[in-house]
């Protein structure tokens, strides 16, 4: 798997959580089956992807001055 698999593997699983913290549902209840969710472990695992991701993606960077003109002394 190369950065680029990995990193939309990161983005699905941000948005996927982001989906889950934006319900505010916090138990599902299907055929007697009942699920509990801890929102405060989405926020530590989304802060975790987050993290992960920013150490994925380049950070543009301004390139250094290469030379200076100096019209001072014109």
């Amino acid at each position: 798997m190369n950065s680029y698999e990995s990193l939309r593997g990161i983005e699905t699983r941000l948005a996927t959580i982001d989906a889950r913290l934006a319900s505010g549902i916090e138990s599902v209840s299907t055929d007697g089956t009942s699920t509990k969710v801890n929102l405060a472990s989405l926020r530590q695992e989304r802060e975790r992807l987050t993290k992960l991701r920013d150490g994925l993606v380049p950070r543009r960077t301004r390139r250094p001055v290469a030379s200076r003109i100096s019209l001072g002394g014109f």
